[in-house]
């Protein structure tokens, strides 16, 4: 999380979110910072703004632990797309994602083409953290699929461990054409 600067501008006790009740006040917060079970670009993703914690030191000291809790909702809860393509994992734009945030994804969603065909394969993490499970959406030969299943589970594996794993190449072969466009 960003360090906040205040304009000094704005006093605490001239808005009106601040005479309502605390509760409200914390539902106000979580309503605005929650994005949780959605489908994301992985290469195009933005996490929750804290934007409004800079408004006044109230609205920071108030948000900032619902700001935390829901930044990390948001790797964990929602699924993240990527288009397979050229036997690589997408790699641009994820140097704009951090490895301690990419560490909390449990469902990763890729797409690609095979024998002109489309399939999704979902990667999810198991509940403690150890390993993926596979599922596709699309017809492909199950040897093809669990040689995909695994690749992509280990890709996956190597994204939270830093991203370097995420650079070897694919096992499709010649059964791969380029990924179809979301």
């Amino acid at each position: 999380m960003r360090a906040i600067a205040f304009s000094g501008k704005a006093r605490d006790q001239d808005s009106r979110l601040f005479t309502i009740p605390r509760e409200l006040r914390d539902g106000i917060f979580d309503l605005v910072f929650t994005r949780n079970g959605s489908t994301m670009d992985l290469t195009a993703t933005t996490p929750p703004s804290n934007a409004v914690l800079s408004t006044c030191q109230q609205a920071y000291r108030e948000g900032r632990n619902i700001y935390k809790n829901a930044y990390r909702s948001y790797w964990g809860k929602n699924t993240f797309t990527a288009n397979i393509s050229r036997h690589r994992f997408p790699l641009d734009g994820l140097g704009n994602i951090r490895c301690d945030d990419l560490a909390c994804v449990t469902h990763f969603r890729f797409k690609l083409r095979i024998l002109g065909r489309s399939v999704t394969i979902d990667i999810v993490r198991s509940p403690d953290g150890r390993s993926w499970r596979a599922t596709r959406k699309g017809q492909i030969p199950d040897r093809l699929f669990d040689g995909l299943a695994e690749d992509l589970s280990r890709g996956a594996q190597g994204l939270l461990n830093g991203g370097d794993a995420m650079l070897y190449p694919l096992t499709l072969g010649s059964w791969s054409d380029d990924a179809e466009e979301s």
